[in-house]
């Protein structure tokens, strides 16, 4: 299989990023305090991290499928979302996200797996995807 075009290439290195940045929380609470607040086990903050990373790489997926579908057609990918290490009111998610296409002008088939890690940052009890490097 043929690597990704620069174009497609850009989209899986920039597939996580955020469309803004979260804004931080004013006022420093320990993790037990964030956890009884919200009414939130350890496992299941871990898992609302990997939720939100899911839902950003989704929504930033299918926006950018949309955006190169002249070039590129039969856009399908995998998202492996790995566990999430948690610092207070921070996060970082490692993974990877392994992207199949058709180049519409050659008919050829082109991919790749890119991995990476997302950085998000607590707003109130939820988790938001605020960047993205790879690696």
């Amino acid at each position: 299989m043929k690597r990704l075009s620069l174009a497609l290439l850009t989209l899986a290195a920039t597939a996580l990023a955020p469309v803004a940045l979260a804004a931080g929380s004013d006022t420093a609470r320990t993790p037990e305090e964030v956890l009884a607040g919200c009414n939130l086990t350890p496992e299941q903050d871990q898992a609302n991290a990997q939720v939100a990373v899911r839902s950003s790489a989704k929504s930033t997926l299918a926006a950018a499928a949309a955006m190169y579908k002249s070039s590129y057609s039969a856009v399908s990918y995998d998202l492996n979302v790995g566990p999430a290490s948690i610092n207070g009111d921070s996060a970082t998610v490692r993974g990877s996200i392994t992207l199949r296409a058709t180049n519409v002008a050659t008919k050829q088939p082109v991919g790749g797996t890119y991995s990476g890690v997302v950085n998000l940052t607590r707003t109130g009890c939820h988790w938001e995807a605020t960047g993205y490097a790879r690696g």
